[in-house]
């Protein structure tokens, strides 16, 4: 999935955030810190999420947050806007992290696409997300980003589609988590396991 813009999608409470936690991850095998837009989370509480997901020799606050929680920035690699509501807000402070880190192989995560139609409609929602693949690709960068599937109809998903070469649909049955990968062909299901070296 190296280089594709990637929307992973599934049920609210569903384990979808592991698999694009993973993919960010990926990161720093490019030499990179990972970027993370968190609509939901304050980024103390996005730091304690992804923490078990961050690779040996690295730290959990080795990335740049976009805090969309009105929380005051907790460090320099932290920038806050007042709401998931503000987009233009959230474009200025990728861009101050991209004046400070440069790109070039590195994922930037939005958490979650889900929180940003609450706030927006959805024509001003894909915009914003077109903006930012664009961005991204422009500087070699490329996004993951989450979709609660229960929180949108068909048409709106459909249309979101439209800007991700590779969707991945994610289900839980009873306590295994289920995905499969759509892109130019669809794979099967197969199940998730966490690499090998992640904290369980």
């Amino acid at each position: 999935m190296g280089g594709s813009d990637v929307l992973v999608m599934g049920p609210t409470l569903s384990d979808k955030d592991e698999i694009a936690f993973e993919i960010l991850a990926d990161s720093w095998v490019a030499g990179r810190e990972p970027f993370v837009i968190t609509a939901t989370d304050t980024d103390a509480q996005f730091r304690e999420r992804f923490e078990s997901f961050v690779p040996d020799g690295h730290r959990a606050d080795e990335r740049y947050v976009i805090d969309c929680t009105e929380q005051t920035p907790s460090s320099q690699s932290s920038c806050s806007v007042n709401s998931p509501v503000d987009l233009t807000g959230i474009a200025v402070c990728l861009s101050k992290g991209y004046d400070q880190y440069g790109g070039g192989g590195r994922r930037v995560l939005l958490d979650t696409i889900s929180t940003l139609l609450i706030y927006s409609n959805m024509e001003r929602v894909y915009r914003f997300i077109s903006k930012l693949n664009s961005r991204a690709s422009e500087l070699g960068d490329s996004t993951v980003q989450l979709l609660d599937s229960d929180a949108i109809d068909s048409e709106d998903r459909n249309t979101l589609f439209q800007l991700f070469p590779i969707v991945v649909e994610v289900r839980d049955e009873s306590d295994t988590t289920l995905f499969r990968v759509r892109g130019d062909t669809e794979t099967g299901w197969y199940e998730f396991q966490r690499q090998q070296g992640d904290s369980q």
